[in-house]
């Protein structure tokens, strides 16, 4: 009988230490749930994942690049500007000294110009006193030589002595199959340096058998040298008609025009 009542005690203080323990593992899982802490509040804060830290990282990056590439970009353009400005300042000095150069050699060769057209006026200044010179003073002859006696011209026909020039006179003709008086008269070099030119109209004793053996200037071309050349070479080269009375050629006075020109 008294094992069964300390049996029976026992369980029931073994149930009771069961009930106990429970009800406190009970309100312990309870009581965290109902009066959060301070530090667990502070702990509750959203806090960023791995992937949000990552995309963070990768953005500051990304603008970190961008800035370098746009400071890059900004470099270089003024390294292109400074370039373009240094080769535009190269071209514009390079042109001064083309167009310098250019002038230079422009003055020299107008300094030639002047200096070469100086000495041809010189030289046919020269020229032309030469002639004058020679055409005012008479042949000089040695004492010592003999003085032939010049060859004696036949007489002339009664009608191939000069008649008065009439107030009226016909212009002359070459005979035919003859060429131009022009073409065979060389043009006078002191004229030819100066440039003159002019026209000569000449009045022509021309004799029955068709050469000119006298002539008068009627007009002149404005140059001494020229008016006695054209006299000159139509007295030597030339050969015209003469003047016709039937059948019988006589002498007589033609008019004719000569030019000097360069054939432009």
């Amino acid at each position: 009988m008294i094992v069964k009542a300390i049996s029976k005690r026992l369980r029931c203080r073994g149930l009771l230490a069961l009930t106990t323990t429970a009800c406190l593992l009970s309100i312990a899982a309870k009581a965290p749930a109902q009066q959060p802490s301070a530090q667990q509040e502070q702990a509750s804060a959203p806090v960023p994942s791995i992937e949000e830290l990552k995309r963070q990282l990768e953005a500051k990056r990304l603008e970190l690049k961008r800035q370098n590439e746009t400071k890059r970009q900004g470099d270089a353009k003024q390294q292109v500007e400074a370039k373009q400005q240094v080769e535009a300042k190269q071209q514009v000095e390079a042109k001064q000294q083309l167009e310098a150069k250019q002038q230079l050699e422009a003055k020299q060769q107008l300094e030639a110009k002047q200096q070469l057209e100086a000495k041809q006026r010189l030289e046919a200044r020269q020229q032309l006193q030469a002639k004058q010179k020679q055409l005012k003073s008479p042949p000089q002859v040695p004492e010592s030589a003999p003085v032939a006696e010049p060859p004696r011209a036949p007489a002339a026909p009664a009608d191939a002595v000069r008649s008065p020039i009439p107030k009226s006179v016909l212009p002359v003709k070459l005979e035919p199959n003859t060429a131009a008086v022009s073409d065979s008269c060389p043009y006078p070099v002191a004229a030819r340096n100066r440039g003159d030119t002019g026209t000569v109209i000449l009045l022509i004793y021309v004799t029955p058998d068709g050469h000119a053996t006298d002539t008068n200037i009627e007009t002149s071309s404005g140059s001494e040298v020229l008016d006695e050349a054209a006299a000159t070479c139509v007295k030597e080269y030339g050969h015209f008609l003469p003047k016709r009375s039937g059948a019988r050629a006589e002498a007589g006075w033609f008019r004719m025009k000569f030019k000097w020109s360069f054939g432009d």
